[in-house]
């Protein structure tokens, strides 16, 4: 005799440090040439942990992956990070990772802002292959792109 019947299977799959705090820091910083350097605490252990946090940074940032370098080489000015176990980099550090792309962000809005006498919430970013920017002065459209320091020379108005 066959019987049928409806099974339900659970698991929970414990990652980070439980109760104890788990912070996780990152840093962008812009080049000359208008790519990206995300500086990370976090050990690649062969998991893809530099590529999943490098395209949280390209989507976060609206640049191609190819545009964003990531480094965990600099035992002199790492970020902390508290391990790479428990699945824990793919959880925690992207939270670090965003931080730093609002961050960053925040500090281009508010300069490309000063440069072109707009507002901060009037600047919008572009991916065109470049980190680019439109920024709405008045009732001029401004396109310039961040990289060679062009900043202050838009490379085109609308």
């Amino acid at each position: 005799m066959k019987k049928k019947g409806v099974g339900m299977s659970l698991v929970l799959h414990p990652s980070g440090n439980k109760g104890a705090g788990d912070p996780s820091n990152a840093a962008i910083q812009l080049k000359p040439d208008g790519t990206l350097v995300l500086l990370v605490g976090a050990v690649d252990l062969g998991q893809g942990s530099t590529t999943i946090l490098r395209q949280f940074a390209a989507d976060l940032m609206e640049v191609p992956i190819e545009h964003i370098f990531a480094s965990n080489f600099a035992d002199d000015f790492a970020p902390l990070s508290l391990g790479s176990f428990a699945s824990r980099v793919t959880l925690i550090d992207p939270h670090a990772v965003a931080n730093a792309a609002e961050d960053l962000k925040k500090k281009i809005r508010e300069y490309a802002a000063e440069v072109f006498e707009a507002h901060p919430d009037d600047v919008e970013f572009l991916c065109a292959g470049t980190l680019s920017l439109l920024v709405r002065a008045g009732w001029e459209l401004r396109c310039c792109t961040l990289s060679g320091g062009d900043l202050g020379s838009p490379s085109g108005s609308r």
